[in-house]
């Protein structure tokens, strides 16, 4: 059956849940006209039975046929209420022909360079689209491992398994084996997953033709499997304790030790000495503060190499530092899977580089550029300035080790002792992608990709291109007031009242860092889901809108917050000033910490 036989037949089959689904959220909003549920006593309870009852994979499918519009720049499919591209951050009235493109824009704008196709021969390859490199050459990261102890794994009709936990490989003691090599552009393969498995073309047919759906279709079928892969609550779970003052190394000691059915565990979590029970902002605050740790100057475990989007790559003097820093990106890896399976948005802006790394899209010299913008142009001043040998280089670079100290390694063999002149400059250009992509950070790359896929099985990211995978991961970058106030619930003694209206009208003058503090304190996260406001959840994954609670106001009150439930209760203030000073105040509050609400 072909390809997209299966894959008709996968959508038809949501078909009926999508109608069900309908009718649950169209009762919700004629409630919400209503007005009449919104008593005192579904208060008490804090609106989780006043919530529609869907998960984020149920709403994707509702939102799959809504009216959306194409981004001009990268070819991104937006809802008709949002203002701008929710993945390059143009307008829809963007015109090609009288802008020029941001760093962020252009990045996207490269993100379908490359796509798998099979060929008459059945054989999978990427396919490069639009103009080739300048080098007509491609990097290509793969890795092989030992799969003598790999566990065959049924196929269903969609192409994708959604295998129990306990079939999927535990690979905590399998080392992956990660290889950098450059082929011809027009001459790539994709026949194998990031852990150097050859799947079966029957399942390349099926992966390859959702890869080719639009991305909301891919999230609703990513939601799908990852919902498949959790383990029961009632078969084992995760209860995880983290002391504020120890949160880096309590983080490493829980993420090392997952192993078995605990990797797809559902977690509760708790803060040492705090009261506060997991109801999903404690959750959330635990990802926002360990992704925090990860990143820290002093862990020297990342760095920004490109000032124009302050994006993260692997430090690259760290693999001089010491050898356990592999054990430390495998559990970095882990983390971002956990973070995937959990359906947690974390501020983690890792580099292109790294995202395509993990995907083992192929990498021309032109995205150099989202690595480093200085050194892409230097590199593309070599190949194009008159004599090289007035350049006086050879084939070394400079790097720090781990020390602090410059010292400078071959490129080659005794690559020090070898000019670069203008026959040999552009082995030399490709010879210096590699080291910086590549050479520099080579095991503690293999780590964070082998323990991203401790976690996640690689068939369920591979459909992804690095901009929608970063999306996923990291959330929308900005805050839109518009759509956070088109997905709130209010109280019946709010409805109508000047107070709402000065609550928004204080957010949207509040800076942007401001608003993501107020998102941060209101419901324990920094960045919003990619679903917009509409996907915020509870504990157990289910939509949890953000609410507004009208309480009696006293002189002095000040907004409560019950960030678990995604809650503000705000005073009825009578004038906007004494508002604006209350939201105002409680923006100078430590937005983590679970000790009073």
């Amino acid at each position: 059956m072909p390809a997209d036989v299966f894959s008709l037949l996968y959508l038809l089959s949501a078909l009926p849940g999508i109608l069900c689904l309908f009718g649950v959220l169209y009762n919700y909003v004629c409630r919400l006209r209503d007005g009449s549920d919104m008593a005192v006593p579904l208060l008490d309870q804090n609106f989780l039975n006043f919530m529609p009852g869907i998960d984020r994979r149920e709403l994707e499918e509702l939102l799959t046929d809504e009216e959306r519009w194409t981004c001009i720049v990268c070819a991104f499919g937006n809802l008709a209420t949002d203002a701008t591209c929710n993945l390059c951050g143009a307008p829809p009235t963007t015109n090609l022909d009288d802008v020029t493109l941001t760093s962020r824009q252009r990045t996207a704008r490269r993100r379908r360079q490359w796509t798998r196709r099979i060929n008459d021969d059945g054989n999978v390859q990427w396919v490069q689209q639009g103009d080739p490199s300048q080098l007509n050459t491609a990097w290509r990261i793969f890795s092989t491992v030992d799969h003598s102890s790999l566990v065959v794994v049924e196929e269903h009709i969609d192409g994708m398994t959604t295998r129990p936990i306990n079939q999927w490989p535990d690979m905590s003691k399998t080392e992956l084996q990660l290889h950098c090599v450059a082929v011809e552009d027009d001459n790539v393969d994709g026949s194998t997953t990031m852990l150097g498995v050859q799947l079966t073309q029957t399942s390349w047919e099926s992966l390859v033709a959702v890869s080719h759906l639009t991305f909301s279709s891919k999230y609703a079928w990513f939601l799908q499997h990852i919902a498949a892969m959790r383990v029961p609550f009632s078969q084992t779970h995760l209860q995880i304790k983290a002391d504020r003052s120890r949160l880096f190394e309590d983080a490493v000691t829980e993420l090392l030790d997952l192993k078995g059915p605990l990797r797809c565990a559902v977690a509760r979590h708790q803060f040492e000495g705090e009261a506060a029970i997991d109801a999903g902002a404690v959750q959330r605050e635990w990802y926002t503060l360990v992704s925090h740790a990860f990143l820290a100057p002093e862990r020297q475990l990342f760095q920004v190499t490109n000032r124009s989007d302050n994006s993260y790559f692997v430090a690259s003097h760290c693999s001089d530092v010491d050898d356990s820093r592999g054990d430390l990106f495998r559990v970095v890896g882990r983390f971002i899977g956990r973070a995937l399976l959990d359906g947690q948005v974390i501020p983690m802006h890792l580099n292109p580089i790294v995202f395509n790394a993990i995907l083992g899209l192929p990498i021309v010299f032109e995205d150099l550029e989202d690595f480093d913008p200085t050194v892409c142009k230097s590199l593309a001043y070599v190949l194009e300035c008159d004599n090289v040998d007035e350049l006086a280089l050879t084939f070394s670079a400079s790097t720090v080790d781990g020390d602090g100290a410059m010292v400078q390694v071959d490129l080659i063999e005794n690559g020090r002792q070898i000019a670069v002149e203008n026959h040999n400059r552009v082995d030399f250009v490709q010879a210096m992608v590699r080291h910086l992509i590549f050479g520099r950070v080579e095991r503690h790359l293999a780590g964070l990709i082998q323990g991203l896929y401790d976690i996640v099985p690689p068939e369920l990211l591979l459909v992804f291109d690095h901009k929608e995978l970063e999306l996923i991961l990291c959330g929308l970058p900005v805050v839109d007031v518009v759509d956070w106030k088109l997905n709130t619930v209010t109280t019946a003694n709010l409805r109508n009242h000047q107070v709402t209206d000065w609550f928004w009208q204080v957010v949207e003058a509040m800076e942007s860092r401001d608003q993501g503090k107020l998102l941060q304190i209101s419901t324990g996260a920094s960045r919003v889901p990619v679903q917009g406001f509409k996907g915020l959840t509870s504990y157990d994954g289910r939509i949890c809108y953000f609410t507004l609670k009208g309480v009696k106001y006293k002189v002095g009150a000040y907004p409560v917050v019950h960030a678990c439930f995604n809650r503000i209760d705000l005073p009825l203030y009578p004038t906007k000033e004494l508002l604006e000073d209350a939201l105002r105040m409680l923006l100078l509050s430590d937005p983590t910490g679970f000790n009073t609400v």
